[in-house]
């Protein structure tokens, strides 16, 4: 089982600017993700085959240094309202694939 949720623990790193996830399989972005306010980095992969979609919160589009957003995904919904992240300078979104 490749399901990975975003451990708790992290939900207490306040001061968190770069969180990098490797190759670890994500499912969903936690809505508590916004409670990182310092977080300028994120980078992470999202799985294919049982967990073909990533889950985006609303509240994503309100982290307020979030500079760099990374993620490799199968599918997966960019938010609507991304152009408000006013701190957001390099997006990059590629294909999960099963190599």
């Amino acid at each position: 089982d490749y399901k990975y949720l975003f451990s708790p623990c992290l939900r207490k790193l306040k001061n968190l600017v770069h969180l990098d996830l490797g190759d670890v399989v994500v499912e969903a972005i936690p809505d508590w993700i916004l409670e990182l306010q310092q977080l300028e980095y994120l980078s992470f992969f999202s799985g294919f085959g049982s967990y073909p979609y990533l889950s985006v919160p609303d509240t994503f589009t309100q982290l307020p240094r979030l500079k760099t957003f990374q993620v490799n995904a199968y599918s997966f919904d960019i938010p609507a309202d991304i152009d408000k992240m006013q701190s957001l300078e390099h997006l990059a979104i590629d294909p999960a694939s099963k190599t």
